[in-house]
């Protein structure tokens, strides 16, 4: 049995193998990677090994400003790391690009929406994400109104001046959620806690128990478990994806779905009060790890599990569940240690040991 570095040596050389016979220099194979910012060192390690020793063309994005310059992926940027980077930093929208995009939206002619593009430039600087969302945003408040009888939009030019609207686009997105009703809202911050990705069964148990003294909540027979209504929640579904704060990603019978943007999941994360989100999170682990244990995939589903766990470990205080969680840290840690992933295998272990007494 491989552990370590030579579980790594061996899945690099099938992964650098399989993309050379897929490509040649002259066609390679080009991979586009997001949120380079967030990828672990294991993962920039592959990138690199596959752009020196194939043909492979990486393009990968990221924020400049959560990049630190003595981190792996900075040291790669700069060319420390023995492969050729080339930079190209996106540079906001310009005027002309702004009043190309407004019109394109509202389809109408540059010149009728040329004031409109100057104040949408002024709010938002030329990001295109917030000039996207800003306009959804006076859409909802009524600040951009659409006129039927003469198929136009229309707005009021002091009225957009005098609008106060923060520049951090958590902002703008935590405003939109507090227009939603309570049951979207309640949902959606729900949601924010399980992560980025998620499913509807899961929400629908998981706001069925915060909502336990609601009228018409039963409890499954064969778990125990509250249950809400199945239509209740796609309803609400529904409603969150028509706001264009989720997709749906999954195929199949599952429902899964994810958020429309990882700033849309912060600023619903946000919402949360502070003192409630331990609580929060062990209900989900809890969930998480009953599913788990009933269909006996504790092993495949351990990193998600832990993750909700150890953001609540100062409320497990029982002793058996306490050395459950620790168990469960020792696991984490030998799957990230199998693949050379010692610096979270550090963090599973200390966070392991931490749930022990010294006569544990």
């Amino acid at each position: 049995n491989l552990v370590g570095h030579e579980v790594k040596n061996r899945f690099d050389y099938i992964m650098r193998t399989f993309v050379s016979a897929i490509s040649q220099p002259e066609h390679p194979v080009v991979i586009f990677l997001d949120d380079l910012q967030w990828a672990d060192e294991a993962s920039l390690n592959l990138m690199r090994t596959l752009v020196m020793k194939s043909s492979a063309m990486i393009v990968g994005s990221y924020r400049e400003d959560e990049v630190s310059p003595d981190s792996f992926l900075g040291k790669l940027l700069r060319g420390e790391e023995a492969i050729n980077v080339s930079q190209i930093r996106v540079q906001p929208l310009d005027k002309s690009a702004v009043e190309n995009l407004v019109s394109y939206a509202l389809r109408m002619s540059r010149r009728l929406i040329r004031p409109l593009a100057d104040v949408v430039l002024n709010k938002t600087d030329g990001n295109t994400f917030f000039v996207v969302h800003l306009l959804v945003t006076l859409r909802d408040e009524g600040l951009l109104l659409y006129d039927s009888k003469h198929q136009l939009w229309r707005w009021n030019l002091d009225e957009l001046r005098a609008r106060e609207i923060s520049d951090d686009i958590v902002d703008l997105f935590t405003a939109k959620i507090d227009r939603l009703d309570a049951d979207a809202r309640g949902l959606l911050t729900l949601a924010a806690g399980v992560g980025s990705t998620f499913r509807e069964s899961t929400l629908r148990i998981l706001y069925a128990t915060s909502q336990a003294d609601r009228e018409g909540i039963t409890v499954d027979k064969n778990t125990g478990r509250h249950m809400t209504p199945v239509t209740e929640v796609k309803n609400t579904i529904k409603e969150l994806e028509k706001e264009g704060l989720i997709i749906a990603t999954g195929l199949g019978s599952i429902s899964r779905y994810k958020f429309s943007h990882d700033q849309i999941r912060k600023a619903a994360y946000s919402l949360i009060p502070v003192a409630d989100r331990p609580l929060m999170h062990l209900r989900i682990g809890r969930m998480f790890l009953m599913d788990a244990e009933y269909d006996s995939r504790v092993d495949k589903d351990v990193f998600l599990i832990v993750h909700q766990l150890n953001r609540s470990k100062e409320l497990i205080r029982e002793a058996e569940e306490r050395i459950s969680l620790a168990e469960l840290n020792l696991m984490a840690g030998e799957r990230s240690i199998q693949t050379s992933a010692f610096g979270p295998a550090l963090t599973y272990l200390k966070a392991g040991l931490s749930m022990l007494k010294p006569n544990e």
